[in-house]
């Protein structure tokens, strides 16, 4: 009983992230920036290609992330030369593997900035906010 309710739970946070990931890409398009997905992630110090998970069933295989790579999204601005890493998280909070590959995406100057994208409500309308992750370790609102 519990593990279907877990089941239901996980389905549906699931979707909550899909669809404030779209809410995320369309924000950025509307603030002027060129993005697209980031379809790579970090092993032993390189960057390589993310790898979609797959699940067996009795129907057949089908896959359990689409684009797992990290960060979610890269953006650059029309006018500037500025590359930015964007990972979107619901709750504002990254992990601590999380924070070790922005350290490293923003040491190794894979990107020049790194933004979380958070969501609040106002007035009922949820308001996409991003804040900034600077290298030394602290974490910059922006």
């Amino acid at each position: 009983m519990v593990d279907k309710i877990k089941s239901k739970m996980g389905k549906k946070s699931h979707a909550e992230g899909k669809a404030f990931e779209s809410r995320v890409f369309e924000n950025l398009i509307e603030k002027g920036f060129i993005a697209n997905r980031w379809h790579n992630d970090i092993k032993e110090n390189k960057i390589v290609q993310a790898k979609t998970s797959w699940r067996k069933t009795k129907f057949g295989m089908f896959p359990m992330n689409l684009n797992p790579g990290f960060p979610d999204y890269m953006a650059f601005g029309k006018h500037t030369r500025i590359i930015i890493g964007i990972e979107c998280k619901i709750n504002n909070k990254l992990d601590k593997t999380e924070k070790e590959k922005c350290q490293w995406y923003l040491k190794n100057k894979i990107f020049d900035k790194m933004w979380v994208a958070y969501k609040t409500k106002e007035k009922n309308r949820v308001k996409v906010n991003y804040r900034e992750i600077i290298l030394e370790g602290g974490v910059k609102n922006g």
